[in-house]
């Protein structure tokens, strides 16, 4: 809607006298004034305008006269406001607008008596235009008016725009309001806004308490309440407490428990007829009027409220209530939102508990379900699986995060899915129970037999609703069966077999405690020959110093000579023997050790020169090195003994030019290699290989072959120490 401006000129009289129209111009100013118009137009002419600021009509400038003209013959609410006291002129459109206390009381009044209400909003707009500020523009505007006994609040599209008169102050002589009341249509789309932000904000909320606080908080604020909240009856339906509720700040709000007669038993008819209670004021209200409910609501600190009744099976179970400590007078509009609000904070508190019942029932499923040994499943009517306990997936080793995707079928042993498809579909097509033994697949990676049983779950007509099943793991009482299937002949070989196993068992257990008493008794005498050649050493370095000493002339010197060569002679003797005994304490596992954090792979890379001066070029050595080797806690120097005696040792046993291996791994030592080597450490290793392709050993040789000073070499080519200097070394170290 555009402001509409009407501009006259006025012309001095002197100079229309001039004009020939002027005749026929007094003639028409001479006819009626405002003729027509309707109601307004035989107001306006009836009104005693002499006895008013504006005097007789036929005095009104002409602007004024042709304004006034054009409001009365349009039907768009207008309104007139004329000269310094801003006189009130009206079409019949705006009169209906206006409730008994303005119309037609205002017309031809001052505009600041007439609308003294809202003077404060529309006067500083009124003088913004009389001064020549230009028209104003005005969409869905608050402007509060007082109709049919009641402040309402009311809201205006309208535009104010400048009457020209040049006897005004500003050339302005007053302002047309062109107007259209907007409230319904604000209040439509504020209603749409709220329910809105209501439904949005309880859309994802599954708990009761936090839907009613919510919608409470909403509503609350948005009709500016007291209080809202909502209240439940009691199993008696005689009292009624607060659930939950929104509380304005200076408001105390309801807390415990309610008898409800003491409310007004009129009120509680109402409420359980499923109509809402309306109080604008309880002092004068008939359903509040009495002392004793004077006094209930004087308690609580109400003195009006609206309230919605909640029913479940046409049963009052509760009520919505808006509370406010003032008196008030709640508009259709008002209620309306209480209701819609209580209806929709209803069905999200049932749906809030429903979801709550539901989540602990699964809850209480789950937790039986996976109380069980049993692996339980569920399919819809057509086999598509959507539930699997906790066994299932410790069994299967499937991940319980992954979508429910993979059936039992699909685990079957291949050899047994066949069958076992074949008598899923004829259940499924049938709804005859399911009960057979499949292998199936471990998340070990072995197969073990299952007890299948599934059962379809019917409706009244006999349809299949859905199935449910269980696999129970039956490899026990299946290996039970077969043990008890078993020919006399087969469980014998089986006890041969088993004996032979804790022989070896036996005979490994035997081989390491031997191992372990030759290498006390070797470390013993180790240490006690090592003491005696301490001695030797010592005396024959005396007895070195001495014939040194001793020596006089050349004779003495020559026979001296002879007798420190036999001496030195003596002493790389007994340093052989030294060296003996430190090989001896190294398979006695007694040696000193400078262990340290070492890098294998880098230990074997730097031998490589030397092992090929040591083995000669007609030997070839290859070497795997494992990438990202774990490092070894060791003595680097005896381990690159070790393997130097290794490589030795394989180039001794190949009698022409071949291969020599030096592999690095890591591993891990499980039970199964703790059964054969007794003695030996769980867990993570670094294995150091060194393979020869020699003539190789048979086996009751490789079990003496650490033992010390056993040697299948010539006599003189071998000590017999450097397997042994090896075992004891390793196992000083840790490892096997």
């Amino acid at each position: 809607m555009l402001p509409i401006l009407l501009c006259s000129p006025l012309l001095e009289e002197s100079t229309l006298s001039a004009d020939p129209r002027f005749a026929k111009l007094k003639s028409v100013t001479a006819r009626p004034f405002l003729d027509g118009g309707g109601e307004m137009g035989e107001l306006i002419r009836a009104h005693n305008w002499a006895a008013s600021p504006l005097g007789d009509v036929h005095t009104w400038p002409q602007p004024l006269r042709t304004v006034a003209r054009l409001m009365l013959s349009t039907n768009n609410p207008m309104f007139i406001f004329w000269g310094a006291d801003h006189i009130c002129l009206y079409n019949d459109a705006y009169s209906a607008s206006l409730g008994p206390e303005k119309h037609p009381a205002i017309l031809g009044a001052a505009g600041r008596e007439a609308w003294s209400e809202i003077w404060p909003i529309i006067g500083p707009q009124i003088e913004q235009v009389m001064s020549d500020g230009g028209s104003t523009w005005h969409v869905d505007h608050l402007v509060p008016i007082v109709r049919h006994g009641e402040l309402q609040n009311v809201y205006w599209t309208y535009s104010y725009s400048p009457i020209d008169d040049d006897l005004g102050a500003s050339g302005i002589g007053g302002v047309l309001v062109v107007c259209n009341e907007t409230t319904a249509h604000v209040i439509a789309e504020k209603k749409a806004v709220f329910r809105l932000a209501l439904e949005t904000t309880l859309a994802d909320v599954t708990d009761a308490e936090s839907v009613v606080a919510l919608g409470s908080a909403l509503l609350g604020q948005h009709l500016g309440a007291g209080s809202v909240g909502y209240s439940e009856l009691d199993a008696s339906g005689e009292y009624v407490e607060p659930y939950r509720d929104w509380v304005a700040a200076g408001f105390q709000g309801l807390s415990g428990k309610y008898r409800m007669q003491d409310f007004g038993p009129a009120i509680i008819e109402e409420l359980r007829a499923g109509r809402s209670v309306v109080v604008d004021s309880v002092a004068t209200h008939p359903f509040t009027a009495a002392a004793a409910q004077q006094g209930a609501y004087a308690v609580i600190g109400v003195n009006s409220f609206a309230c919605a009744p909640l029913a479940r099976r046409g049963q009052l179970i509760g009520l919505f209530y808006v509370l406010h400590p003032l008196p008030r007078a709640w508009t259709e509009n008002d209620i309306a939102m209480l209701e819609d609000v209580a209806d929709r904070t209803w069905v999200a508190v049932e749906r809030a508990r429903y979801v709550t019942a539901l989540r602990e029932s699964e809850a209480r499923f789950q937790a039986i379900a996976n109380s069980i040994d049993d692996m339980v499943w569920s399919t819809t009517a057509t086999g598509q699986h959507d539930y699997f306990n906790q066994r299932w997936y410790e069994f299967t080793g499937l991940d319980a995060a992954s979508p429910v995707e993979i059936a039992w079928v699909d685990l079957c042993h291949p050899e047994d899915q066949p069958h076992a498809k074949k008598l899923w579909v004829t259940s499924l097509a049938t709804g005859e129970l399911l009960n057979a033994e499949f292998r199936m697949r471990h998340h070990s990676g072995a197969y073990r037999w299952v007890l299948c049983r599934a059962t379809a779950a019917l409706d009244a007509s006999g349809q299949i609703l859905r199935w449910y099943g269980t696999c129970t793991d039956v490899q026990t009482i299946v290996d039970a069966r077969e043990v008890l299937a078993r020919s006399r002949e087969q469980l014998e070989q089986l006890v041969e077999e088993k004996t032979a196993e804790l022989m070896s068992a036996e005979n490994q257990r035997r081989q390491s405690q031997k191992m372990e008493a030759i290498g006390q008794l070797t470390g013993g005498i180790a240490h006690d020959f090592n003491n005696m050649l301490a001695v030797v050493l010592g005396s024959l370095a005396l007895l070195k110093r001495s014939l040194i000493a001793d020596a006089s002339n050349a004779e003495i010197r020559r026979n001296d000579s002879r007798a420190l060569r036999h001496v030195d002679a003596a002493v790389d003797s007994a340093k052989r023997a030294a060296a003996l005994t430190k090989r001896l304490l190294a398979f006695s596992r007694q040696q000193p050790m400078a262990a340290e954090y070492i890098d294998a792979n880098a230990l074997i890379e730097g031998m490589s020169d030397m092992l090929r001066l040591t083995l000669g070029e007609e030997f070839k050595i290859q070497t795997t090195l494992a990438p990202e080797l774990w490092h070894i806690h060791v003595d680097s120097s005896q381990l690159e003994n070790v393997i130097l005696n290794l490589a030795v040792n394989a180039r001794d046993a190949m009698l022409d030019g071949r291969l020599l291996k030096i592999e690095t791994s890591n591993c891990a030592l499980g039970a199964a290699y703790l059964a054969r080597h007794p003695g030996v450490a769980a867990g993570d290793y670094v294995m150091i290989s060194v393979t020869d392709e020699g003539v190789g050993m048979a086996p009751e040789l490789i079990a003496k072959s650490f033992e010390p000073f056993y040697t299948t070499k010539e006599v003189g080519k071998g000590t017999g120490l450097g397997l042994s200097q090896a075992y004891g070394f390793v196992k000083q170290s840790g490892g096997d």
